[in-house]
């Protein structure tokens, strides 16, 4: 995983609401805030040469190095507050986690 990440308001609000916030800079030493939409984070992220990872690849990580328990759980509180996650996508992660 990168040093850095660009993350994008949409994300970051889950995050917050949900208390995984910190997570990010647990993870990450570096996070970038773009004044734009996904879209333009993205942009930047190809620019810098940066892989593009989602929000389930961060809890994935934040499982891996033992900073959540379960990755189904910060799925779930996420969707408690309206963020948004594909069922075929979320049933990915979760097979990821070992938690499917």
């Amino acid at each position: 995983m990168s040093e850095l990440i660009i993350a994008d308001a949409g994300p970051l609000i889950g995050m917050a609401q949900t208390g995984l916030l910190p997570l990010l800079k647990d993870l990450y030493p570096k996070v970038l805030i773009p004044p734009i939409d996904e879209k333009r984070g993205r942009t930047v992220a190809l620019s810098r040469g940066l892989q593009i990872v989602g929000t389930g690849a961060v809890l994935l990580l934040a499982k891996e190095r033992g900073m959540i328990n379960r990755v189904g759980d910060a799925l779930d509180q996420l969707a408690a507050h309206s963020y948004r996650i594909a069922p075929a996508l979320r049933a990915r992660i979760l097979q990821k986690a070992g938690e499917a």
